[in-house]
């Protein structure tokens, strides 16, 4: 009876520190959470295996590279993973860009700004550029329709100028929101 008291803390201690499973696993798991919107079952993946290096470095690339396929497929949205990306690897520049680039994509569907979605697209430009990003004249033109949703008409046009000035016409994608863009700011 004493050994099997012993040995039941480390059979335990075993378990509670097993992975939920192969890293791929896990990051397919997590994003079966985010495609019906649950969060916090994807916090819960993520934390069985987050705090070890080997198993958040390699969740990190399929989780991005399903983020990257929703962009160029078009197909779901990438924004909920990325969000999750951000929270749990906030070191990630790559990360950053995408998830403002895929918060830029959501707004210039919409007819009318939803406030809260152009508050979170400022503030992830905000903390992108806090965190050494290159600077890519892509986020002037972020800047340009967060300044026009907040009715700062002025200010849209000194970083939609900025934006013109630094860009160089690629990516092509960018093209229709450039004129939208445009095509506004000569009319207000």
């Amino acid at each position: 009876m004493k050994t099997f008291a012993i040995a039941l803390p480390l059979v335990l201690a075993a378990c509670a520190s097993t992975p939920a499973g192969p890293p791929a696993d896990v990051a397919h798991e997590i994003v079966a959470a985010l495609d019906v919107g649950r969060v916090e079952a994807a916090d819960d993946a993520f934390a069985a295996v987050g705090e070890r290096a080997e198993y958040r470095d390699k969740i990190y690339p399929v989780l991005f590279t399903a983020a990257g396929e929703r962009f160029e497929t078009g197909e779901g949205d990438a924004v909920p993973l990325l969000r999750f990306l951000a929270a749990h690897y906030p070191d990630a520049i790559a990360v950053r860009e995408a998830l403002v680039y895929g918060l830029f994509l959501e707004r210039a569907e919409q007819v009318t700004a939803d406030p809260e979605l152009v508050q979170e697209l400022e503030t992830t430009a905000a903390e992108l550029r806090e965190r050494g990003a290159p600077a890519t004249p892509w986020l002037d033109l972020v800047d340009a329709q967060v300044a026009i949703d907040r009715g700062r008409t002025t200010e849209a046009r000194v970083a939609f100028d900025q934006f013109l000035v630094a860009w160089n016409g690629s990516p092509n994608e960018l093209w229709p929101y450039v004129e939208d863009l445009e095509r506004y700011l000569t009319t207000h």
